[in-house]
């Protein structure tokens, strides 16, 4: 059997502790005492319903480095409930996670100052590139920043939107509509 990871290995086999070889061990011990993964009476690896949420929740923060709180899946799905949300504070309790309040999360933050800052080797740095009265005799420079800095009151119209509209549905409202408070 060959995949990919641990995690399709355990899925979509029936595989047992005893079926690694000793060096593999180091590392499976170390998943099995940090809870990630169960091993039955019968020696079968397997995760847990909780070991599933949570293997979720890394995934999607590895991948993008930030989960949304109550977006992850939303809050406000009946289905669902709030078992992630309550999954992510336990995390943030036991110090796994952590949490910032700020409108951008960091990957929007390095792409922002991507675009305005001289921040990465490759950045474009529209912020400070056009000094007062200095012209290019090339348009195409000025019209190819001009789309970076809409993209840029697009993400700030974006990000606060967001905000309302959670703000909107936490207090039991609509969602993206402003309603007068009584």
């Amino acid at each position: 059997m060959n995949e990919e990871n641990i995690v399709s290995l355990l899925t979509k086999h029936d595989i047992k502790y005893t079926d690694f070889s000793d060096y593999q061990l180091i590392d499976l011990n170390f998943l099995l005492e940090e809870n990630v993964v169960s091993r039955n009476e019968n020696d079968l690896l397997f995760f847990s319903k909780y070991q599933n949420m949570m293997l979720r929740l890394y995934y999607n923060i590895w991948s993008y480095e930030v989960i949304n709180y109550y977006n992850f899946p939303s809050v406000f799905n009946t289905y669902v409930g709030n078992s992630y949300q309550k999954l992510i504070d336990d995390s943030i309790e036991k110090g796994i996670f952590c949490t910032e309040s700020t409108l951008f999360a960091k990957p929007e933050i390095d792409f922002m100052n991507y675009l305005l800052n001289d921040s990465f080797n490759n950045s474009k740095g529209i912020r400070n590139k056009h000094e007062h009265g200095d012209s290019l005799d090339d348009d195409n420079s000025y019209y190819e920043d001009y789309l970076y800095s809409v993209i840029v009151f697009l993400v700030y119209i974006v990000k606060i939107n967001e905000e309302l509209h959670f703000q909107n549905l936490l207090h039991g409202n609509e969602g993206y509509w402003l309603e007068p408070e009584p």
